[in-house]
């Protein structure tokens, strides 16, 4: 944008005998501060358009460095999950998935006797079929291969 100002011809009185300025100098001032005042309205738009484009800029980098952290931690959980090891076999027999009391131990007798044995061996046949859910339902879901 160019800033073209009106000229003042010469030749051209800009006061009267009283030294009031005559009607043409008027309205050559006119034309003169009208057009400094929209080149400074056009300044003041495109400073606040600069300003609205920076704050445009500003959150589109912030989101540019959520995603980027977003990927990084994709990356890191690629390399967790593709370095798994050896196949799981699938479990045999039954998976229990109903709630149930965790086991406390009990003392022991020495000997220990038929009843004691047999409390333990029931527990571990519990777990065994929760631990059997567990993993079929971790191999179902993708996280255990």
């Amino acid at each position: 944008m160019s800033l073209r100002l009106p000229r003042l011809p010469r030749n051209v009185a800009l006061v009267d005998k009283f030294g009031l300025p005559l009607i043409d100098f008027q309205r050559w001032w006119q034309k003169a501060v009208e057009g400094v005042e929209n080149a400074v309205a056009a300044i003041e738009g495109s400073q606040a358009d600069i300003d609205a484009n920076a704050a445009n800029l500003a959150a589109a980098e912030v989101s540019l460095a959520s995603l980027d952290a977003r990927l990084d931690a994709y990356d890191l959980l690629s390399l967790v999950l593709q370095d798994q090891g050896p196949a799981w076999a699938a479990a045999t027999g039954t998976a229990d998935r109903t709630t149930y009391a965790t086991y406390t131990a009990p003392t022991i007798s020495g000997p220990p006797t038929q009843a004691e044995v047999q409390a333990i061996a029931n527990h571990v046949q519990v777990l065994s079929e929760r631990l059997k859910a567990l993993i079929d339902d971790l191999q179902a879901n993708g996280a255990l291969t």
